[in-house]
């Protein structure tokens, strides 16, 4: 079942493992894309198992060794996949909550599952990864690599994708913190209280909004305008909404922006490789109703491109190696990584590098987007996360909040409230 070789997991993976093994639920992700044209089950298939021949990280699992996670590659592969008759787009939310929140626990199988909703001539392909594996660029990356596999075999053509596959040891992110950091040479923070409280299952739920090109523009004109970047604009409209459709009692939110970490290995490192690299940066802020969302965008500029500079996302990666390095049980990390009340973040995949056309004109990819399993990291009402993607000079706008403590209604409001704030602007 299981091959010889066998590889540790890097610090964001053994996070997420522990992430997900303390929870009750877990930390998975699911890329979503509705395609048009004719896709068999039996072309899925074999599509399914060539993109696993072409991502080593795609023949992994996970086996506990002692007590500790190590990856072996897998002799045998055979992707899980679920098949559904297709009836329309919003068939996309109720397919994902079934795989997002069925946890990867069986070690004779791969870290990732396919849905396939097959319709007439358009359909659904939900690809659901464990977060050890892949984070959302990897994610919509290979979806693309999906399909170009799916058109090759339709044209009876054989497949060139190419592929960086040298991947730097994780310590060489280190390298680019100067040796005098203050932040890295001092002991760890005392960490908030651990003492576990009666735990309640909580479920993630998700809400789209699709934001038209006009209005994508017009935010990428404004943004260069004022020299602010557009993450920047879209975070400030995130927080200006909270603020007016949940009217917290509160005005102060810590806003975290998830941050790649691909640009700072010594050597480029391919979009391709699935491996989780990214870290993040949490900033404060007053969010009040009356405030210029300019300002308000350019405050959220400075402040995560100053700490950028300053190597502060990496020195939480640092952080969080040294926490690691203790090989905690998952269910007393998972306390320690709780997040704290009146947090808002921002998973800015950014823009999609491929069109949605391939070889084959007799496929297309019309949309994708992704969402995140919060369950075991949300536990306030006001909490809640914001995913960006930009595909076809379209935002796709998907928030991801826990549904006993933040209704449907107020995630749809909040999202159409952002597409109003971006128009008037």
């Amino acid at each position: 079942m299981f091959s010889s070789e066998e590889s540790s997991l890097n610090t964001i993976e053994l996070q997420e493992w522990m992430n997900d093994n303390g929870s009750e639920s877990n930390v998975n992700f699911t890329i979503v894309s509705k395609y048009n044209g004719n896709i068999t089950s039996k072309i899925l298939q074999e599509s399914l198992y060539s993109l696993a021949q072409l991502h080593p990280m795609l023949r992994k699992t996970i086996k506990i060794v002692g007590n500790t996670p190590k990856f072996y590659e897998l002799h045998y592969i055979l992707i899980p996949v679920k098949e559904y008759p297709y009836t329309g787009i919003e068939q996309w939310k109720e397919a994902t909550k079934l795989d997002i929140r069925q946890r990867f626990d069986n070690d004779s199988q791969p870290l990732w599952r396919v849905s396939f909703l097959k319709g007439n001539q358009e359909g659904l392909i939900l690809l659901t990864f464990h977060h050890s594996i892949a984070d959302g660029i990897c994610g919509v990356e290979l979806m693309n690599h999906l399909y170009k596999i799916i058109s090759s075999k339709i044209l009876n053509n054989n497949i060139d994708i190419k592929i960086n596959y040298l991947l730097p040891p994780i310590e060489n992110l280190y390298s680019a913190i100067k040796e005098d950091n203050e932040n890295l040479n001092k002991k760890l923070q005392k960490t908030k209280d651990t003492k576990t409280t009666k735990e309640h299952k909580l479920c993630t739920n998700f809400s789209l909004h699709i934001i038209d090109e006009e209005t994508l523009k017009s935010v990428i004109e404004r943004s260069r305008n004022h020299k602010i970047k557009v993450h920047s604009i879209l975070f400030a409209a995130f927080l200006k909404a909270i603020k007016f459709i949940k009217k917290p009692s509160f005005d102060q939110f810590i806003a975290v922006s998830i941050v790649n970490l691909r640009n700072f290995f010594e050597q480029p490192v391919s979009k391709e490789v699935t491996k989780a690299l990214f870290s993040w940066i949490a900033s404060k802020f007053e969010v009040y109703e009356e405030t210029n969302i300019y300002e308000l965008a350019k405050l959220v500029h400075e402040d995560l491109h100053t700490k950028l500079k300053e190597g502060k996302h990496i020195s939480n990666l640092k952080k969080m190696s040294n926490r690691l390095d203790k090989m905690p049980i998952p269910q007393f990390f998972l306390q320690q990584n709780k997040s704290p009340p009146n947090l808002l973040c921002v998973s800015n995949i950014g823009v999609v590098s491929f069109d949605g056309f391939y070889d084959s004109k007799m496929i297309s990819m019309e949309d994708i987007f992704f969402v995140v399993n919060r369950d075991s990291h949300f536990e306030h009402k006001d909490n809640a996360m914001l995913g960006v993607t930009t595909f076809k000079n379209r935002i796709y706008l998907t928030l991801f909040f826990i549904e006993k403590l933040f209704s449907e209604t107020d995630a749809q409001a909040v999202l159409k409230k952002m597409e109003q704030i971006l128009k008037s602007m």
